[in-house]
């Protein structure tokens, strides 16, 4: 008999949490006060990679794969659960996924398809409340606190795990 597993999207959940959160975040950014006037009137602010954070980036339609639902609720569960509450944001426009990762993880990253951004990249990151499918870009599973960064091994297994049901169908056997 299967157990079943109920999952709540880690939230930055308290203005305590969402503060310190956004405090780490900005830690990436080369101008504190622009990045905040950004995320006051665009609800975006570029942050450098490879400082507090790297980002791998995945397309939409790998991630779909794998969550098996293009559903934002049911995709945030997902990714809740099989990046163990890492953070993740979508830009919506561009059909990305961003996960937040340990900084040096694009030294070793090797999946064909996805890009690592480091050093060399700026990422348009939202605003810790920003948590809805009604914005452009919005995160999907909000850092519960500074430093709540998806383990690079999980992600290349969502990659994988996408790609196998993508080519094989959704209802594909992969366990």
């Amino acid at each position: 008999m299967r157990s079943v597993l109920h999952v709540h999207s880690p939230t930055a959940s308290g203005p305590e949490t969402a503060r310190s959160v956004a405090t780490w975040l900005l830690r990436a950014a080369d101008d504190v006060d622009s990045a905040r006037a950004e995320w006051e009137t665009r609800k975006v602010a570029l942050l450098r990679c490879g400082r507090v954070f790297a980002a791998i980036r995945l397309p939409a339609d790998i991630v779909f794969a794998a969550a098996r639902s293009e559903r934002p609720v049911l995709v945030g569960h997902y990714l809740a659960v099989a990046l163990h509450g890492g953070a993740v944001f979508v830009d919506k426009t561009a059909a990305w996924y961003y996960c937040l990762v340990p900084p040096g993880t694009c030294r070793d990253w090797r999946m064909p398809g996805t890009d690592c951004l480091d050093d060399d990249h700026f990422l348009g990151v939202p605003r810790v409340d920003v948590t809805g499918p009604e914005n452009r870009s919005y995160w999907c599973v909000v850092p519960a606190f500074p430093e709540a960064l998806c383990r690079p091994d999980a992600v290349a297994h969502l990659v994988e795990l996408g790609r196998f049901r993508r080519t094989h169908g959704p209802e594909a056997k992969d366990d």
